[in-house]
């Protein structure tokens, strides 16, 4: 079996990646509503408001450190789709996140290939 070169691997990742952030988002922005309106969310609204100022703000920036941390990763995406982030900020700044999380993924790839042998 023939194994795939680094320009295979690295847009695979890439793709599956943003693909994989665009329905978390969007599953957030569908099911966010009813759960924020659960009994154990509407008791923390102050802190739910506070962590929605700071995602409209730092939205962005946000997807491309979430990116490279994989306890926040997957976690990312939702709670920014269930903030008030419009989709085509969030596309644009996945879009960067990825493929720069691709490339990364492609050096490190190498790197630990150089290793090993």
């Amino acid at each position: 079996m023939e194994a795939l070169s680094i320009f295979g691997i690295v847009p695979i990742a890439i793709l599956g990646a943003h693909i994989g952030d665009i329905s978390s988002f969007f599953l957030g922005k569908t099911l966010g509503p009813q759960i924020l309106s659960t009994k154990v969310l509407t008791k923390r609204a102050k802190t739910i408001k506070r962590a929605q100022k700071f995602l409209d703000k730092f939205g962005p920036y946000t997807v491309l450190f979430g990116r490279f941390v994989p306890a926040i990763r997957a976690l990312t995406p939702f709670l920014l789709g269930i903030s008030d982030v419009k989709a085509v900020r969030f596309y644009i700044a996945d879009v960067i996140a990825c493929i720069t999380w691709g490339i990364a993924l492609g050096f490190l790839v190498i790197g630990i290939g150089s290793i090993f042998g």
